[in-house]
């Protein structure tokens, strides 16, 4: 099974002294993209190891976690007639594909 941690999500954006905070973000981060794999692979068993999972999870990390520099965790815009829009995604949607190359049909949507 794929695998991840705070640590390689840290290592990875390029934290080099991180903070107490940082390391129990990364960690949450970690647990949420596991949690997240095991749900959209819907009882598959990947090959083991699955370096292509590693990357995914280890991108998906990365994105899930500078998104606490984000202004509000996502991002929006105001049209031309001054009205806002905001739009959010699903942290998992950029490793998607990669991950459903391994899913064992529809999963949580």
């Amino acid at each position: 099974m794929a695998s991840l941690t705070g640590a390689q999500i840290l290592t990875f954006v390029g934290v080099k002294t991180p903070t107490a905070e940082d390391t129990d973000w990364s960690d949450m981060v970690a647990e949420a993209l596991l949690e997240g794999l095991t749900v959209r692979l819907n009882g598959a068993l990947p090959p083991t190891p699955s370096r292509e999972l590693d990357v995914a999870l280890l991108l998906g990390g990365a994105e899930a976690y500078k998104r606490r520099e984000a202004q509000f965790a996502s991002a929006g815009y105001a049209d031309l007639e001054g009205s806002a829009i905001k739009f959010a995604r699903d942290y998992l949607d950029s490793i998607r594909p990669m991950i459903d190359r391994y899913s064992a049909g529809p999963g949580i949507a």
